[in-house]
């Protein structure tokens, strides 16, 4: 009787056993990331991965590396994932911090570049303007050019501030023409220039 119960037992934790087998699942790298770990903590604490796959997303990174979610969870559950853990945190929080440094800089930079550019723009005697179109469009058009080597001076000093997003290079030109075409209202108040 004793027997059959023993083997009763036996019986519930092999299903027990199976059960976690089949809701075990395997993660792959990303997911991991997903759950804090870097490539470093991947590396020290799961340095052999149990499966891989064919990466569906771009076949050039080779296979995507798996982890069985038992393993990770154990792993999680040691102190050493809880100090790297640690150390990652403070890593990425002093990497946020020089990245926001860095940008406060570029802002910086793009600011006092704007307010370096500050055209002094001598202007031509009526009869010159006259010289440029009989109408107003294309008089406009060409004060604009017959002064704009000031704005592409300016212009190819760009490269000083080093490398700029396109956001950065489109805001800048817009905000460098801007104060150019303010600079040309002040030496022709009497033409009516469009507004921006």
């Amino acid at each position: 009787m004793s027997k059959d119960l023993d083997d009763e037992n036996y019986s519930e934790n092999d299903h027990e056993q199976e059960d976690a087998f089949v809701e075990d699942r395997l993660l792959a790298t990303f997911d991991l990331k997903q759950r804090g770990w870097t490539a470093s903590m991947i590396q020290k604490l799961l340095p052999e991965h149990d499966d891989t796959r064919e990466n569906r997303l771009n076949k050039k990174y080779g296979r995507v590396k798996l982890y069985w979610e038992s393993r990770v969870q154990e792993a999680e559950s040691t102190g050493a994932y809880a100090e790297l853990l640690d150390r990652a945190i403070a890593a990425s929080e002093r990497s946020e911090k020089a990245r926001q440094t860095r940008a406060r800089k570029r802002e910086r930079q793009i600011r006092e570049f704007l307010e370096d550019f500050d055209p002094q723009i001598l202007p031509v005697s009526k009869t010159e303007q006259e010289a440029l179109g009989s109408n107003l469009a294309r008089k406009l058009k060409g004060l604009w050019e017959l002064h704009e080597w000031l704005l592409n001076e300016h212009i190819r000093r760009i490269p000083v501030l080093g490398r700029l997003t396109r956001e950065e290079r489109k805001n800048l030109a817009t905000r460098l023409n801007e104060k150019y075409l303010e600079s040309l209202k002040q030496a022709y108040p009497e033409l009516e220039w469009p507004e921006g």
